[in-house]
């Protein structure tokens, strides 16, 4: 009896500068996953190759967001719309189980979803693991459940789902510039009838803040000029009580 051959999935990982962490990231993904890697215009030499991956440069810094979307569509554009994609920062650290649970969740389910985040011990003041949750359900409360659960937004730093859904929902709205489209798109996945989990059995490690370089904007200016326009296309009240509006 022949062996199943393992899920695979397509990562989309967005970057601008920090090579180190690009490829801490590359080499946790086991290499039968398609790696399409998005330099967003960093004049750094290195970005032509990072082992494991193909390098997507482009000519200017066009932000997080267009980047996303650009590289996506790279990567996705040959795929079918039952093929699994997990847009990632470059900061994340994995390992085959977190991958195979959320590409089998994403399969089963048709959902979007989201892994448990943990901060390694550097970061951890008493030198252990610790939570680091950017999940949030409709009362703005930080969840840690047992078993997956519908949620009202994801962190946007890894987030599963199939090709078919990112393209129903046209990616990520470029209004926004760093921040807050993960939030956008998990609210517009709801409206439109698309499930969004956070599936707490995968566990991902994220160096939380290492990927973050300096842009023209103040990274404070940012989040609250995109969080703004969160505001402005989702006034309704249950999005408002949010835990995503916390930096106003």
């Amino acid at each position: 009896m022949r062996d199943k051959l393992p899920r695979s999935a397509i990562f989309v990982i967005t970057e601008y500068g920090h090579r180190d962490l690009t490829e801490q990231c590359v080499k946790s993904i086991p290499p039968h996953h398609n790696i399409y890697v998005g330099n967003d215009g960093c004049t750094e030499v290195f970005h032509q190759t990072i082992p494991g991956a193909n390098v997507i440069d482009w000519a200017k810094n066009v932000r997080y967001v267009k980047n996303a979307n650009r590289t996506a569509q790279v990567a996705t554009g040959y795929m079918g719309t039952e093929a699994v994609m997990i847009i990632s920062n470059n900061d994340m650290i994995y390992n085959e189980n977190a991958i195979n649970i959320l590409v089998d969740y994403v399969i089963k389910h048709k959902c979007i979803a989201g892994p448990t985040l943990t901060m390694p011990r550097i970061f951890v003041p008493d030198g252990g693991k610790g939570a680091h949750i950017q999940h949030y359900d409709i009362n703005g409360l930080h969840l840690r459940p047992d078993a997956p659960v519908d949620i009202t937004a994801l962190s946007g730093c890894c987030l599963a789902m199939t090709v078919g859904t990112w393209r129903r929902l046209g990616g990520y709205d470029e209004d926004f510039i760093d921040y807050s489209s993960d939030n956008d798109l998990c609210i517009r996945a709801l409206q439109n009838g698309i499930p969004v989990r956070y599936v707490p059995e995968a566990v991902v490690d994220h160096l939380a803040g290492k990927s973050y370089t300096d842009g023209h904007l103040p990274h404070r200016e940012l989040l609250i000029l995109d969080q703004k326009t969160l505001k402005m296309k989702h006034p309704r009240s249950e999005w408002n009580n949010t835990g995503i509006f916390k930096y106003e």
